[in-house]
Parts: structure tokens; sequence; C-alpha cells
């Protein structure tokens, strides 16, 4: 991920703030997440998930 797009993902995470929404992960049902470590799940992973 280059500069450019670290920055905006950063500035895309000030978006995220009370959360309505929550994730269990595919593998580990008992890790819940929400809304902002989805989008860095899906935005910043060099790894595509197969769950998308």
């Amino acid at each position: 991920m280059d500069d450019n797009k670290k920055l905006a993902a950063l500035h895309e995470l000030s978006r995220f703030g009370g959360s309505e929404r929550y994730y269990k992960h595919p593998l580990y049902k008992l890790m819940v997440y929400t809304e902002g470590v989805q989008y860095l799940r899906v935005t910043a992973s060099p790894i595509k998930s197969a769950c998308e």
C-alpha cells in the first residue's frame, strides 16, 4: 500500500464512530469487531479474504 492510500485510509477512519454493526471473524467466531476494523481489514489487507 503506497503512502497516498495509507493517508486516505486514515482519513476515512475518522467517519467510524459509535458502531452500529459488528462482525465476527470467519475462523474464530469469538472475535467480534466493528465497522472501522472491518474497513481496515478490507482496505489495508494485502491479501483479500474469501469471505467478502
